[in-house]
């Protein structure tokens, strides 16, 4: 398992100090009790931003626990869209194999996905959470297709950034070597 010193090796300290996150507040409004390695990543930076690609996101700042939701809420909406209107989703494995899937539960469901990062391609990068937050795993969509990481948030980002992770929707490059930018 990753751990934030593990992603700090890659990726450098932060720059400028982050917003501070009003974690009971987040987590009374959604009902949900975030993974430790989201909150250790989110107490030591801002939202990053990797090759000017893959966003990561997190609470913070001006906004209050309404506006986290809110600003997640199309993506929330699209998702369960076309779960609906489809009934299936195409799941791709790391060599981009597709296999019809029934669709994954999407928020305020129990062990629903939930946002926390987007791509520039329209990617959106969420959680597939658990009772248990330090259980949540990755599920990676373009609405078209999805991909699933049975790993944490750190394990995800430390793997794409190290090439042990590879994400078909990200290209076979991955994001070895990234610039990374504070917001």
């Amino acid at each position: 398992m990753s751990s934030l010193a593990d992603l700090e090796a890659i990726i450098g300290p932060p720059g400028i100090p982050p917003p501070v996150v009003d974690w009971p507040a987040i987590e009374l409004h959604t009902g949900l009790v975030f993974p430790s390695d989201y909150k250790s990543w989110a107490s030591r930076y801002s939202t990053l931003e990797f090759d000017e690609f893959l966003l990561v996101s997190k609470p913070g700042g001006n906004s209050n626990p309404q506006e986290f939701i809110q600003g997640w809420s199309d993506v929330l909406g699209n998702m369960r869209q076309w779960a609906t209107r489809f009934g299936e989703i195409e799941l791709v494995d790391d060599n981009d194999v597709p296999t019809a899937a029934s669709p994954f539960p999407v928020y305020p469901s129990v062990g629903g996905l939930f946002p926390w990062g987007s791509t520039t391609n329209g990617d959106y990068c969420c959680w597939l959470t658990d009772p248990d937050p330090d259980r949540w795993t990755i599920v990676i969509t373009t609405l078209h297709q999805w991909w699933h990481y049975p790993g944490t948030f750190t394990d995800f980002l430390v793997g794409l950034l190290t090439a042990q992770v590879r994400c078909p929707m990200f290209g076979a490059e991955g994001l070895v070597g990234a610039t990374v930018e504070e917001l």
